[in-house]
């Protein structure tokens, strides 16, 4: 059995060589074979690649005009991984993936929400990936929402209203997606996001599996914010159709 490094990172903008090399040194340690990036600020004209070749198939989603936005998703050389079907939005914020990896039919989503009416966009995103879907579904992403502001903000509170929260939710498990890292931490406290504005830590970035994938996880974390003002966040699945041994 191999294993399957995914890591998801909120890095804020790409188009800098020098943020380039930071954030490939960042995936690499991490030992990710699958990397969804938000808010890379890629334009259509002029998308810029990784300084290695480690990670040579790159999916994008961007804004036609505006370069705040961007979603991609990075595949290391060495995962043997198909793709099928690609969906992608005109905001820049919805990257689907339906993929084959062996003979496993997986899809990757890559959701970047706004920071304002977060629950009608998520309800509205999450539709279109269940019409999407193929497989298990693996989502990585900045939500822009704490699922749980008790233990997700260190001021235990969020702007949403616990009633549009348990719509979210309730969604997300009529899609069989739990939340690995609260699963595997289900009282800790650790956070992905820092706001100078407010002074406060939240959990807006995270990483979600269909749960028939939960009992192949084997490790998940949230690493330390550096180069961005959000943390990357990443999980491994052991996967017995990958090889033991898998080149870096």
């Amino acid at each position: 059995m191999g294993d399957l490094g995914i890591v998801s990172f909120n890095v804020r903008g790409l188009n800098t060589s020098n943020k380039r090399y930071h954030v490939t040194d960042i995936v690499k340690k991490l030992k990710a074979s699958i990397v969804f990036f938000q808010e890379t600020h890629f334009k259509q004209t002029k998308i810029p690649k990784l300084p290695t070749k480690q990670y040579s198939s790159w999916y994008h989603s961007y804004h036609p005009t505006s370069a705040s936005k961007g979603v991609s998703i990075a595949i290391h050389k060495c995962l043997p991984l198909k793709v099928l079907k690609q969906y992608t939005d005109k905001e820049g914020r919805l990257l689907f993936l339906r993929v084959q990896l062996y003979t496993t039919r997986l899809t990757l989503a890559n959701i970047y929400a706004p920071n304002h009416d977060q629950i009608p966009w998520l309800l509205r995103a999450l539709d279109s990936l269940q019409l999407f879907a193929d497989g298990p579904i693996v989502l990585g992403g900045d939500l822009n929402v704490t699922l749980n502001p008790l233990l997700d903000s260190s001021t235990s509170k969020f702007s949403i209203s616990n009633l549009a929260l348990a719509k979210l939710r309730s969604k997300l498990s009529d899609l069989s997606l739990v939340d690995v890292w609260r699963t595997c931490n289900p009282s800790a406290r650790d956070y992905s996001f820092f706001s100078q504005v407010h002074n406060s830590h939240q959990r807006l970035d995270y990483l979600l599996i269909h749960k028939t994938l939960l009992p192949s996880t084997t490790n998940t974390g949230i690493s330390i914010i550096s180069i961005s003002d959000h943390a990357p966040i990443h999980l491994t699945l052991n996967l017995a159709e990958l090889p033991h041994k898998t080149c870096r």
